[in-house]
């Protein structure tokens, strides 16, 4: 309510102009004043309920979004199927697999906190890579970008690549064998036909290394 419009309904709930000058600095009507002595009970009545208005006005007001800036929102999130699982079944949908002999990843119930019910699980060695990649058409503009994820790996350290137009902008060295929260941001600012790429990967293909990704995300924090 605008102050305006609050002085209006004080000027129509109070019954006379002493009694108005008496809300105002917080007096009380003098006794014997037959005109305040026959409101007094109702302008008791109607001060309660402009005092009321006048509380309601603040909390609207002030009310806020608590909500920090960089905390997870599946509004801005770009990535599909972030934790791997669709209804409660593993899948990488909205994913592309790669690897150079016949494979397919494989799923794991170990989880991180708030991860689900499964992880995908990339392993490699003697030779044999893989990664797992999802492409992600760019909003045009100047953005900010967080891209995160839930993350450990066995073995030699996976990680996690974002790349914009074919050339990697950011890494993540995935280095511990317990789950671990990883966070990287960037700014770009992209035109029409720009493409995203973030790609998850266990690493080099010469060691034995099995990386574990959960709640992957990439996010717009303007």
């Amino acid at each position: 309510m605008t102050r305006s419009k609050l002085w209006k309904e004080i000027v129509v709930f109070a019954p006379c102009r002493r009694q108005l000058i008496e809300m105002m600095v917080g007096g009380t009507a003098l006794l014997g004043d037959p005109l305040c002595a026959m409101c007094a009970t109702e302008v008791s009545m109607k001060s309660s309920f402009i005092l009321f208005l006048i509380v309601i006005a603040i909390l609207y007001g002030c009310k806020k979004d608590s909500r920090s800036p960089t905390e997870p929102n599946e509004d801005r999130n770009l990535i599909v199927n972030s934790s791997f699982e669709m209804n409660g079944i593993p899948s990488y949908q909205g994913w592309q697999f790669w690897s150079n002999v016949q494979s397919s990843p494989t799923f794991s119930d170990d989880v991180p906190p708030a991860g689900g019910k499964w992880s995908i699980v990339l392993s490699v060695g003697d030779r044999v890579g893989a990664n797992l990649k999802t492409k992600i058409v760019a909003p045009v503009g100047s953005n900010r970008y967080i891209l995160s994820v839930w993350a450990k790996s066995k073995g030699d350290p996976g990680f996690v690549q974002l790349i914009f137009n074919n050339a990697i902008r950011k890494t993540i060295s995935i280095q511990d064998s317990v789950w671990r929260y990883y966070e990287i941001t960037d700014s770009l600012v992209t035109v029409e036909g720009d493409s995203l790429v973030v790609l998850l990967d266990a690493g080099t293909t010469y060691g034995f290394a099995k990386s574990y990704f959960d709640l992957c995300r990439l996010e717009i924090v303007n």
